[in-house]
């Protein structure tokens, strides 16, 4: 099969003690090379973001962030710092203090929002978008109004011909297919080729600069075009 690099994803689930996780299972990746030697020959050309910011999402539904956000910065489900956060079901059982960062949360579709600003005089500002064509919740949670508002008017559907990559890192043994089940080799391949991206599965180097947990290039969330071929370095055996 002739390799066509538009992103190398990572694979790196971390679960230690004190997480809910339920009895596991998956399938053996097959050899392939090293993705941190793989040359990229597709483009993951995206619409043009402003200045110092850029676009995360999940299908076609996106919203603007500041380039310099982290991604996935959480602790028991707290951020410790500002960041985009991919929706998982496996958190750690522990309370940790808000620390009062942003957040945009990008999670599978339902159709219950929160639609007020402030709720409950917490201090924070809260907005949700939903589309149930991309399967897609965004949300963005953050005491700072000027970072609210920013957000807010960003938030728009792409053009049929661009999708989000998905993040293939998450994932519980129970979880729903092709969403967030334990990330084998055909979940990942069942979430990529639901927003129209194609799969091809290597074993991960733990050695090589892309071995480190939850990093990817580009990262979950951002814009790619449909058709995408995903090199995907999986961890899970």
């Amino acid at each position: 099969m002739k390799r066509v690099l538009a992103v190398v994803i990572v694979l790196a689930v971390v679960i230690g003690g004190g997480l809910w996780w339920r009895a596991s299972g998956g399938n053996d990746a097959k050899p392939g090379p090293d993705p941190a030697k793989a040359s990229p020959t597709l483009p993951t050309a995206s619409p043009t973001s402003s200045p110092d910011y850029r676009w995360v999402g999940r299908g076609r539904s996106v919203v603007e962030v500041p380039s310099d956000w982290a991604a996935n910065k959480t602790h028991c489900g707290t951020a410790l710092a500002d960041t985009v956060e991919f929706y998982s079901a496996v958190q750690r059982l522990c309370f940790m203090a808000d620390q009062g960062f942003s957040v945009v949360t990008i999670a599978p579709f339902r159709p219950t929002l929160v639609d007020s600003v402030d709720p409950g005089g917490s201090g924070f500002f809260v907005e949700e978008w939903s589309s149930k064509a991309d399967d897609a919740l965004i949300s963005v949670r953050t005491r700072d109004k000027a970072v609210f508002d920013r957000i807010v008017k960003t938030y728009r559907r792409l053009g049929p011909e661009w999708t989000t990559v998905p993040d293939v890192s998450i994932g519980h043994s129970d979880g729903t297919p092709g969403v967030d089940a334990l990330p084998t080799d055909a979940e990942i391949t069942r979430r990529l080729e639901r927003f129209g991206l194609k799969a091809e599965i290597v074993i991960l180097d733990l050695k090589s600069p892309t071995g480190a947990p939850n990093r990817s290039d580009p990262t979950a969330g951002t814009v790619v075009r449909r058709g995408s071929v995903v090199i995907v370095a999986n961890s899970w055996s």
